[in-house]
């Protein structure tokens, strides 16, 4: 009996064929159980992909803790088995990008989106500014250490943006906090029944901070990195959704768009890194608006 074999014998699922992931560590497959129900097995060995596994059940369970379990896959089972550490999660359908292919379902994606994760900013709430400091602080963080990566890969000229100390951070935050993901991207959502669901978190120190960091990270995204068609942050379905959510965490409407300007700006350092080689004018395009929403931070003077 093979090792696929012992892990159907021992969980009573059977794995078909891999799907490729992005950047995923780990091995992931269309699987079903005894009774024929489609299933998603993501699966290790190697001690990068059981890490992944268990950061994503971290913060499954972490995120669930906090009263948001609305939008996470549903059951979710981890399973020790021959082949490894295993998650077990229902299959979604295709991801919210692949989904996106005309303006319509663009924007009844987001308008799903708004509703699902509306509801959870509405009612997962909790007041602390050092809260909202701390994730405002952590983005500043990888932006900074993103630029730095820069340099390896011999781009010059982007030095001064790896400096992020003189950003008003304080004057930026706010004194509510509510359900903060990040790599909250249309690869990691799926629309189901008109209901938006995440996937594949990444191990948080907390999972509370400004969701206006996660918002500026996703429509940056769908907008400039893969250009959904139709999509237009000014739009007034978006720019709603993020003025809303901004006046939901008691924030003005500049301490709003700087939030927001700072999970875009962290998207385009990620977007503009992984494309440095294989689309240059597209990646100095993105360093060039990095560098841009970097001058706009720190000119902001409470």
């Amino acid at each position: 009996m093979n090792s696929l074999q012992n892990f159907e014998s021992q969980t009573g699922l059977k794995l078909d064929e891999k799907i490729e992931k992005g950047l995923a560590d780990c091995t992931i497959y269309h699987a079903t159980d005894s009774d024929g129900i489609k299933l998603v097995v993501k699966i290790d060995t190697s001690p990068r992909g059981i890490a992944e596994i268990n950061d994503n059940l971290f913060g499954y369970n972490s995120i669930s803790e906090l009263g948001a379990a609305t939008v996470l896959p549903s059951p979710i089972r981890f399973i020790e088995s021959d082949l490894g550490p295993a998650l077990v999660l229902p299959y979604l359908g295709e991801d919210y990008l692949t989904t996106s292919n005309t303006p319509n379902s663009v924007l009844t994606n987001f308008i799903a989106l708004k509703r699902s994760f509306g509801e959870v900013y509405s009612s997962v709430v909790i007041q602390s500014q050092e809260v909202n400091i701390d994730s405002l602080q952590n983005i500043l963080d990888r932006i900074s250490e993103r630029v730095k990566r820069f340099f390896e890969k011999g781009i010059s000229g982007y030095n001064d943006c790896a400096d992020l100390s003189t950003i008003d951070v304080k004057g930026i935050s706010g004194k509510n906090n509510s359900l903060f993901i990040l790599d909250f991207t249309p690869s990691n959502l799926f629309i189901v029944d008109k209901k938006a669901i995440f996937i594949d978190p990444w191990k948080q120190t907390t999972y509370m901070g400004s969701p206006l960091l996660s918002l500026g990270q996703f429509i940056t995204y769908a907008e400039e990195s893969y250009e959904l068609p139709g999509f237009n942050n000014e739009n007034l379905q978006y720019l709603d959704f993020i003025q809303r959510v901004g006046k939901n965490l008691g924030l003005s409407e500049s301490q709003t768009r700087l939030q927001f300007l700072i999970g875009q700006t962290l998207q385009y350092s990620l977007s503009a890194y992984y494309r440095i080689e294989s689309q240059p004018e597209k990646a100095n395009r993105f360093l060039k608006k990095m560098r841009k929403n970097i001058k706009e931070l720190r000119e902001y003077n409470t």
